[in-house]
C-alpha cells in the first residue's frame, strides 16, 4: 500500500469513528413535530416507532465491512490482538486505525483500504450532508425566529418561544443589537437540541 492510500485509509477511519454515534442517533426515531401527538413519545410502553430502513442497512453494512478486515487482520496477524465481536462502528474504526502499519503489510491491505475508504464516504455523506451547488451558509448568530428555522432545517425543530426560554433562564447566551434585536448563536440552540434540556419542539403557528 503506498503512502497516500494509507494516508486517506487512516482519515477515513477517523471520519468513521466520529460519524458512527451521528448515524446512531439518525437511526433513532424521532418524536412528531407537529400535529397532535407533536412531542410525545409512543403512548404504549411497547410500542416502537419505526427505524429507518436505509440506515439500519448502512449501519450494517459498515459494520460488516469493517468487522471482515478487523478479522481478516486477526488472522494474518495474531499478536495485533482481536476485537470484541459487538464492538461499534466507532470501536471497529478505532482499533482498525491503531494497527495501520500492520494493515500496511498485508498483501490485501490495498483492497481493505479501498473499501474503508468508500465506506467512509458514504457514511460522512449521510451524517453531514454536502452542501448542494446554491445552498445558503447557516446563520451562526439570527433572531429566534431566524434560528428556530435553521435548526428545523437542520433536523432540530425547536420553537421561537422555547430558544426565548433558555435565553431567560440562562441556558444559552443572547446578544442585544442597537435597535433590540436578541441575537443568539445557532451553535448553541443545536447543542441545546442534544441535549433534551426542556427544549420544546415547534408547533405550528409558534
Amino acid at each position: 500500500m503506498d503512502d497516500y492510500l494509507m494516508d486517506a485509509c487512516g482519515r477515513a477511519l477517523v471520519r468513521l469513528a466520529l460519524d458512527g454515534p451521528g448515524l446512531d442517533e439518525l437511526m433513532e426515531p424521532r418524536q412528531p413535530s407537529s400535529g397532535e401527538n407533536a412531542g410525545k413519545p409512543p403512548s404504549r410502553r411497547e410500542s416502537r416507532p419505526p427505524v429507518s430502513l436505509p440506515l439500519l442497512d448502512l449501519k450494517l453494512n459498515a459494520l460488516e465491512v469493517l468487522g471482515y478486515w478487523c478479522g481478516c487482520l486477526v488472522r494474518a496477524v495474531p499478536e495485533c490482538g482481536s476485537l470484541p465481536a459487538e464492538a461499534s462502528l466507532a470501536q471497529r474504526a478505532e482499533w482498525l486505525r491503531h494497527r495501520l502499519p500492520w494493515l500496511e503489510q498485508v498483501a490485501w491491505g490495498q483492497r481493505c483500504a479501498e473499501e474503508v475508504i468508500a465506506v467512509a464516504r458514504v457514511v460522512s455523506d449521510v451524517v453531514s450532508p454536502p452542501a448542494g451547488v446554491g445552498d445558503p451558509e447557516p446563520l451562526e448568530f439570527g433572531t429566534a425566529r431566524q434560528i428556530a428555522a435553521w435548526s428545523a432545517l437542520l433536523g432540530r425543530p425547536v420553537s421561537r418561544a422555547s430558544i426565548r426560554r433558555a435565553v431567560a433562564d440562562g441556558r444559552i447566551t443572547a446578544e442585544i443589537t442597537p435597535d433590540g434585536r436578541m441575537l443568539v448563536r445557532l451553535s448553541d440552540v443545536l447543542g441545546l437540541c442534544r441535549s433534551g434540556k426542556s427544549v420544546y419542539v415547534a408547533h405550528p403557528g409558534c
